[in-house]
């Protein structure tokens, strides 16, 4: 049981790399934007941080 985990910890680490820096060349705004989100707690939060965004576009 053991080993299967460590087998699945390489295959997933072996997927994430070169995911990671595709994402790094690619999406670093929206991997930005994504982090905004994620440390916002409340759903609230997030939608003001929407509408603060779409404001500044418009």
């Amino acid at each position: 049981m053991k080993r299967k985990g460590i087998i699945w910890i390489i295959v997933i680490a072996m997927l994430a790399i070169p995911a990671v820096l595709v994402l790094r060349n690619f999406g670093l705004p929206f991997m930005v934007l994504v982090a905004d989100i994620m440390n916002t707690p409340t759903k609230q939060e997030i939608v003001d941080l929407v509408n603060e965004n779409y404001t500044v576009i418009l």
